[in-house]
Formats: structure tokens, sequence, C-alpha cells
């Protein structure tokens, strides 16, 4: 039996209408579930210092029951001419200050915002400026989580209540205080004592932070862990940490300059752990320990540029106890002594691949483990064991340490390395440097395999009684090479100064020498020495904007070892790759990018509900 033909016209309208009725009940759900505090509707749209009086005496509400409160301000605020400039809210809903264009607060008595209660606090594109207290304060203060988007906060300054001629002494305000999480974003606090002080976890992300002078830790500090990312301190000293200190420190993409502590971490004080990636420090100096960083946990610079680190106990990186430094593909220069371990006993760990040291003075340390890496100038690497793998070191003061491994690196203009109970040393060449020394109980093994000393001092090894000399070349040694038992004539060739040939031509001088140098001689660098390159320094970030991301540059390195990076799970891999990847963890890994909220994946779910029934339908109607 055919079926009527107005039923089935009736059935198809009857099946559009319901696909419009299932899309239009869907859209505002997902409008509702994807708006955040930029989209919500305002409570309150206030345009003058006389009505935001008003709203704040009889206090803010929800008043289109979106559980939120949302104040929307017009225009710049002159808080002076406010009879109550402190603006207060205790309720459980979320509390919005939001301004629009040229939005604002001037001449403002501190403090400004006072969200008690553990309820979140966000304030987004406004401007702060002219903040005065007559006693220590801070402008936002926040009970719970608090949150700053593109916010300038700037010019604050605490006068002495009862000024004198004896007693003229000005203090900055504070610029924010939380006792929760903390989240700065696209903003700037220009010119206060401590910027943020966050009582959780902190994320401070393309921001500037300037001209901070706090008698407290930090510029921003942390219960738990802070995160800067893209970001730039500058201008900032504090008690400990100069820059940032907290319990776990990231640095990534940013810039720390001219930072101080009075006591120890001039720019980064890590109670346990601390990372920087990407990223410069220049011009840091403590009070005490950790002219740059210092830290009582595991360290990791990669793809770092930490130059002119001092601290007044001589130590530019430090770690409190047995920890260890990691540093690859970093550029190091005129620092302070690097120490990770307790006092001259040190019991930590230094591993150093891929990197370039200039005018470092000291690396110390349990086990110090330098690869790949360049260094020039006052280094000098010390500890227990001390092992230089495909390495070059120019000018600097040597090594001491018990046992030293040295292979296939080279040491130019250096002092004598030193091993008090064994050295180690193969296929590496020794260019008018002070040799090898050490053993005063004549009872330590010496092994030298298939390497070259030119123009070294005499003698060039030191006396044993268990040494083994295998292919080894002496070229314009100075006599005595050797102080004790000869080696044998097969095992050395042995150039003295005492000759007459061209430079680079070598003939055997005594009769215990083979005819012939061995292959290391080709190794040999005899030109003048290498001036080190200027290393790239990451770019500052200007003023904060909501562009793109954008990665540092930094010195290329060769690929670095996973291990060496002790965990660092945003950064293995090709190093080419690490500023794509840096910026990729700030979106995902870190979770500081724009990361969709619950309410917005919820509404692309139930678009594709509608979609995926508006589907169905056709195909039942057509079949």
């Amino acid at each position: 039996m055919r079926p009527c033909v107005g039923h089935v016209r009736g059935g198809r309208w009857f099946a559009a209408g319901l696909v419009v009725l299932l899309v239009l009940s869907a859209v505002p759900a997902v409008g509702q579930a994807g708006a955040d505090d930029t989209q919500a509707a305002p409570d309150y749209n206030i345009d003058s210092v006389d009505e935001l009086d008003y709203y704040n005496s009889r206090g803010f509400a929800d008043r289109n029951g979106d559980g939120r409160v949302v104040v929307a301000l017009r225009g710049t605020f002159n808080m002076s001419r406010s009879r109550d400039p402190t603006l207060r809210f205790d309720g459980p809903e979320p509390f919005v200050l939001r301004g629009t264009a040229d939005a604002g607060f001037r001449d403002v008595p501190a403090p400004l915002v006072r969200r008690s209660g553990e309820g979140s606090l966000v304030l987004r594109n406004l401007s702060i400026a002219d903040v005065r207290a007559e006693q220590p304060a801070t402008t936002v203060v926040a009970g719970g989580p608090l949150t700053i988007r593109n916010v300038t906060l700037r010019d604050t300054v605490h006068r002495a209540r009862y000024a004198s001629d004896t007693f003229t002494e000005t203090h900055r305000v504070a610029a924010y205080r939380a006792g929760g999480d903390v989240r700065v974003v696209d903003s700037t606090v220009r010119r206060a004592d401590h910027a943020v002080r966050a009582g959780g976890s902190l994320v401070l992300q393309n921001a500037t932070i300037a001209d901070i002078d706090t008698g407290a830790n930090g510029a921003v500090t942390a219960v738990e862990r802070a995160r800067v990312l893209h970001s730039t301190i500058v201008n900032a000293s504090g008690a400990r940490g100069g820059g940032i200190a907290a319990d776990r420190v990231t640095v990534r993409n940013s810039t720390l300059r001219t930072v101080r502590a009075g006591y120890s971490g001039g720019a980064i004080n890590a109670e346990s752990a601390a990372r920087v990636v990407d990223s410069t420090i220049r011009n840091a100096e403590a009070g005490r320990n950790g002219g740059a960083v210092a830290a009582d946990g595991t360290v990791v610079l990669r793809n770092a540029t930490i130059v002119d680190a001092a601290s007044d106990q001589g130590y530019s990186l430090y770690g409190y106890g047995p920890h260890s430094l990691t540093v690859v593909g970093s550029h190091l220069e005129n620092l302070d002594p690097v120490q990770f371990g307790y006092g001259g006993i040190s019991d930590g760990r230094v591993t150093i691949r891929d990197s370039r040291l200039v005018n470092v003075s000291r690396v110390h340390a349990a086990d110090v483990d330098v690869r790949g890496s360049t260094a020039a100038g006052r280094l000098r690497l010390t500890g227990r064991l001390i092992s230089v793998r495909n390495s070059t070191l120019r000018t600097v003061r040597g090594i001491d340490g018990s046992e030293v491994l040295i292979t296939d690196s080279r040491f130019r203009r250096s002092d004598r390395v030193v091993g008090s109970e064994s050295i180690t040393v193969r296929g590496s060449v020794f260019a008018e440097s002070a040799g090898l020394a050490g053993f005063a109980a004549n009872d330590g093994p010496l092994e030298v395999v298939n390497s070259t000393f030119h123009g070294t001092q005499s003698p060039a090894v030191p006396p044993t009684d268990y040494r083994t000399l295998d292919r080894v070349n002496f070229i314009e040694a100075t006599p005595p090479v050797f102080v004790g038992r000869v080696p044998n004539r097969t095992d050395v060739f042995v150039d003295t100064t005492n000759d007459t040939e061209q430079a680079e031509e070598w003939d055997a001088d005594v009769f215990w020498s083979r005819d012939q140098p061995f292959p290391s001689i080709q190794r040999l660098d005899v030109g003048p020495t290498p001036t080190a390159p200027v290393s790239p320094t990451a770019t500052p970030t200007p003023e904060p904007t909501v562009s793109p991301s954008r990665t540092a540059t930094t010195i290329p390195t060769a690929a670095a070892e996973g291990g060496g990076a002790a965990g660092d799970d945003q950064s293995r891999g090709n190093p080419g790759r690490q500023g794509a990847g840096a910026a990729a963890s700030g979106a995902a890994g870190d979770g500081t990018g724009a990361v969709p909220p619950l309410a917005t994946m919820m509404g692309v779910a139930a678009l594709a509900i509608v979609s995926t029934t508006v589907i169905m339908i056709f195909f039942a109607l057509r079949s």
C-alpha cells in the first residue's frame, strides 16, 4: 500500500521542525557554557565615583543569576574623591572587575580592592596608577584565587606619616596579594613594593615586572610553584630571591635583569627545584649565596644565558645540599664559583653538556662531568670525581680532583691537572699548558693514551710507580720531561726545546723516543688562541601585548641528552625544536595557554549531538 503523499510531506515538515527546535535549544546552551567573564553580562555598569560609592556601600550582588558578580567600569575613577575608596566583596560568587577602553583608577588610597573569603577575584582590562598609603599596605588583596589580565599597575608610594628632616624615607605599596593561586597574564607592575605574593601557586605570563624594591622575599613569590613564561623581571630586589622566590621555580622564554637579593638567590631562590629554559639572567647579585640561583633541590639550565652574577660569599649558582645542577646548551659568563653540596666537601653533582663557559671562576661538586663544551678564562674544576669529555678548555686555572678522567679533549694555556688518587688521559691534547701533577705518595695510577703534550712545563707527567704511557707525543718539551722511570721507546715520541728545526717540524731528540710522532699530533692546534664568540641572548619581552608567544634566541647546540635534563619533561629531544616545544608547553603542559574551559567543551559536545541527530533524521526520511 502506497503512503499518502500528504502524510510524507507532513512527516518531512515535522522532522524539519524538530531539527530547528533542537538547534535553537542547543545554541543558547552553547553560548552560556562558553561564556567567561569577558562575555558574561555585567551586573553593574558604573560610570562615576559616586555611582561606585553607592553600590559599594550597599554591597555588590549577583543580579542576573549567572553565578558571578561582574562590575563593568567605564572611564577613569579618581579615588581621592571617593567616600569609601576600598571596594569590598565577601560573597561566595566569583567577583569580577572589568574595564572597557581606558578604564581604570588613579590617585588610589590602598587597599583598592579587598575580596574576603575563599572565592575568586578577577581584574581585567584596567589601569591602576598613583597608589598611596600612610602605613604598609597592598593595592589588591584576595583571600582566595586571583586572576589579573591586561592590567597595568604603577607608581605606588608609601609616604611616612610624620615626615621630618630626619625621617623622610618613603616606601612603595605592594601590588597584589592572594591566599590562593595567582595568575598574571598580559599585565605590568612598575614601581612598587613586591609585585605578586601568592599563597598557592603562581603563573606569570607575557608580563613585565619592573622597578620593584621590597624588604620581603622576591619581586614575585609563591608558597608553592612559580612559573614565569614569556615575561620580563627587571630592576628588582628582595630579601631572598630578588626576582622570584618560591618552593619550585620554572622560568621559560623570559628575562631577569638587574636583580638583587639581600640574602640568597639574586634572580631565583627556590626551596626545592628550579628550572631555567630558553631564558636569560643578567646582572644578578646576592648578599650571601647564589648570585643568580640558590636552590635546595635539583637545578636545570637548558638553552639558558647567565651573564654577570656574583655574591658576597662568592657563589653564583648554589645548591644547599647533595643536589644536582644540569647545564645543557647554555652560556655562562662572568660568574663567581658554582657549587652544589655542603661547604668545602661537596656531595652534589654538576653536569655540563654542549655549553660555553667564559670567565666562570670555579665549578665545585663531588662529581663534575663536562661534555661537548668549551671554557675560556679563569675556570677551575674541583671535586672528588672530575670527567672532561669532547671539550675544549683555554686559559683555565686547571683541574684539582681525587679522580680525574680526560677523554678526547683539548687544553690550551691551562694550569696543571691534579689528581690525588688517579689520572686518566685518552685521545687529548695539552698545548702550552702546565701538564699533569699529583700523587704525593707516588702510588696513584696514571694512564695516558693516544695523546699529545705541546710546550708543557717540566716535568710533563708526575712520578708514580703505576704509570702507563701508550702512543704519547711530548712536543717542544722542557727537559727533564720525566722524573724517575724512563718510558719505553715504542710508547712515546719526545721533541725537546733544545733543537733547531722550524716550527711544526718535530724530530726525536732523546734516545728513548721513537722516530716519528704518533697520529694524535694531527689534533694539535698551534695557531693563535681563538676568541670566544659572543653568544646571543634571549630577546627581552616588550610591554605586554596580546600577541602570540615567541621563543627567545638561544645558542644553537648539539643534540642534548635527555638524561642530563633531570626529568625536564618539556625539553627532551631535538634542541632545535625546544623553542616551539616550550611555547606549546605554555599552552598545554604548563596549563598557562588559552585552554578551552569545561563549559565551552560541553557546548561543543552539545552541537555534535545536534549534528548527529540531523544526519540521522535526514537519512531516515530518504529511506
